[in-house]
């Protein structure tokens, strides 16, 4: 007689066997394949209630015709249709919304499928609709009731039924979007527009204009607090110091949490306190000792980037950026990855990161994390798994790191059967393994299972691809700028070309030297000035209820720095606050918030140490060797570009021998 499909559905309930991650996937598959639809668009969207709405929407006039609530079990069997058309037709373009969900005569707007006459009044959780007669005769002799058109078997089929409503009125939907998006507006916060769902994100997510100069447009028009939205994230952007103060040091307890920049289940930020046994191996890494440890890694690729620089002396003028961009990969390949030498402008992988920082990640799992944040943590973790990002940059990085960390395992384990004592290592994963947790590695992917919580592989693999983020474009970007505004200001060159000849007399540079060069320390701050690079070091997120100013804040909001703002402040800075000018750090004290390019207060950027350090060695190198100008190919403002840092699209400048 062939299978019992309500047999089979008793035995394998589809929701029962439904995993998260399989849910997203599920949304994501059904908008992909009615995209297309002919005459109907077939959107699906979900609240924080896993409750998932059908918005039926005609393609020519774009409004909306109609709107059904799923709850997670009626999505989960709208699939299962879903799926069983697909394998019968193996097409969807020439589907319509009626053939996918209702039948062909059910549907808001359709009659009851037994009677073909009585307007719908009942719908089951299998999605077929019925007038409240037929249902009920159906009932009736019915000891075990199934769905008449899909048997499905339903227990309770008038109390799990839902009425059949009218469709809401667009104006209706739209009103909700307003009240969610006129949070600052009804407290008396002014800020710029947004779009549903999105809110302000397309904005300040523009990798053609820079994020920091959108937040100093907004800052000119609507003042120094104001309010915009991520999505249905609120954030409140300040550039006034003394809330600032408040906000990164005398209010620490409410706002330690960053915002989130999750793109794989384990990068998430620290939303609770640190995890102790992670956070202080990193602090310990980045300590004085930690930094004199790595110093002459660090230094050996220095050396490495004046010879490639050789061949361009006395030559045609040079994008300076990309050897600074290979500089940076291969130290932090180096101290991060424990790549044994240097490997500039060999690997492959550096376009690996150029790529990741040129474009946003405007994926529907990203999308989905901005409209709903109370689910971000598990949206962004399936993240990884979309189609564009497991096959992209961001996948193959993460693979890296990944193979880095159980190779690694895997020759501890080695050394430990055989006895051996395990050799003291100099990079991070060597590190962080001193605190590791054993788990199982299976086809190059860690397995959840623990013996004892305190460092995982997981972990450790996550942390290395953070470090590599952070370590490779900020600093890179700022070596940049500071060339850049070197060879436009030969008098500052000429200083620094002294003190360098003064301090750093012999082949090699010491840790201690590097600390006695104040102009050059001063030539660095001014470039972070005038260019701050990263953006997400300078908000907090809200996690308990407090004050700002006058401002009452909630828990989940988000507090930003409007950096470009404060480091350009004529009342900060004085008239000259546009120009270059390294002798400023010498003169004038400064309220503690008016210079805020990694941050401030206890969660200040852990990596600015390293990051100095590595961008004075390679300055120093480079700068007792050679002079660098500017000429005709020198661009005379700098095109800026990106989201999360700030890229110049290219610096040329000349090299000349000394």
């Amino acid at each position: 007689m062939g299978n019992n499909p309500t047999k089979k559905i008793r035995e394998r309930s589809p929701y029962d066997l439904c995993s998260y991650n399989d849910f997203l996937e599920y949304i994501r598959e059904m908008n992909r394949n009615y995209r297309n639809a002919i005459d109907e668009l077939l959107p699906f969207e979900w609240k924080s209630t896993v409750e998932i709405i059908c918005c039926k929407v005609d393609r020519a006039s774009k409004k909306l015709i109609s709107c059904k609530y799923l709850s997670f079990k009626e999505f989960i069997n709208a699939y299962e249709v879903h799926k069983m058309l697909m394998e019968k037709t193996n097409q969807v373009d020439v589907m319509t919304s009626s053939k996918y969900v209702f039948s062909e005569t059910s549907d808001n707007e359709g009659n009851c499928v037994i009677c073909m006459e009585v307007p719908n009044e009942v719908l089951l959780p299998c999605l077929h609709s019925f007038c409240l007669v037929c249902i009920s005769n159906e009932i009736e002799f019915r000891p075990q009731f199934c769905c008449p058109i899909c048997k499905m078997r339903i227990e309770k089929p008038i109390e799990s039924s839902w009425e059949v409503a009218d469709a809401p009125d667009p104006e209706e939907v739209d009103d909700i979007f307003q009240w969610v998006h006129g949070y600052w507006k009804r407290k008396g916060i002014q800020g710029p527009p947004g779009i549903p769902f999105l809110g302000n994100y397309m904005q300040v997510a523009n990798v053609h204009k820079p994020r920091y100069f959108v937040l100093n447009k907004w800052t000119k028009k609507y003042g120094k607090i104001f309010g915009y939205y991520e999505g249905a994230t609120k954030v409140l952007v300040v550039s006034d110091l003394d809330m600032l103060q408040e906000l990164f040091i005398k209010k620490f307890d409410n706002f330690y949490a960053r915002k989130s920049l999750t793109i794989h289940g384990d990068l998430e930020d620290v939303k609770e306190e640190p995890e102790i046994t992670l956070f202080s191996s990193r602090v310990q890494r980045f300590s004085v000792k930690g930094l004199k440890k790595v110093h002459p890694i660090v230094e050996d690729s220095a050396t490495h980037l004046v010879k490639f620089l050789e061949p361009h002396v006395d030559s045609e003028p040079i994008n300076i950026h990309k050897f600074f961009q290979e500089y940076t990969f291969d130290v932090i390949m180096r101290i991060a990855m424990g790549q044994e030498h240097s490997e500039m402008f060999t690997s492959d992988n550096v376009q690996l990161l150029k790529n990741i920082f040129a474009k946003p990640h405007l994926t529907m799992p990203w999308y989905l994390a901005l409209m709903f944040p109370g689910y971000e943590y598990y949206v962004k973790k399936a993240f990884i798994n979309h189609p564009n990002v497991k096959g992209g940059d961001v996948g193959k990085l993460l693979r890296i790191c990944v193979q880095a960390v159980s190779s690694r395992i895997q020759q501890r384990v080695e050394l430990q059967k055989n006895g051996e004592d395990i050799p003291e290592g100099n990079d991070f994963i060597d590190m962080f393994l001193d605190a590791y947790s054993e788990e199982d590695v299976a086809d190059g992917a860690f397995s959840k299972k623990q013996v004892e919580k305190k460092v995982t592989g997981r972990e450790i693999a996550a942390q290395c691809f953070v470090f590599l983020l952070a370590g490779f474009d900020t600093t890179a970007n700022t070596l940049a700028y500071t060339s850049y505004l070197l060879a436009k200001n030969q008098e500052a060159l000429k200083k620094a070309h002294q003190e360098i000849d003064e301090v750093c007399t012999e082949a090699t540079i010491s840790y201690e030297q590097i600390m006695q060069l104040k102009y050059l320390d001063a030539v660095s701050k001014e470039a972070l000035r005038l260019y701050p690079v990263a953006s997400f070091a300078s908000s907090r997120e809200c996690v308990a209820p407090t004050t700002l100013g006058d401002i009452q804040i909630e828990k989940g909001t988000l507090v930003e720095a409007d950096v470009m703002t404060i480091h350009r402040d004529k009342n900060v800075w004085g008239e000259d606050a546009e120009e270059f000018r390294p002798e400023r750090w010498f003169t004038t004290e400064r309220h503690l918030m008016s210079f805020i390019p990694f941050g401030a207060g206890p969660r200040q950027c852990i990596g600015m140490r390293l990051a100095l350090v590595e961008m004075k060695l390679a300055l120093c190198h480079v700068l007792k060797k050679y002079t660098l100008t500017s000429g005709p190919a020198t661009e005379k403002e700098l095109r800026l570009s990106g989201c999360s840092t700030t890229t110049p699209e290219s610096t040329t400048v000349y090299l000349r021998n000394r």
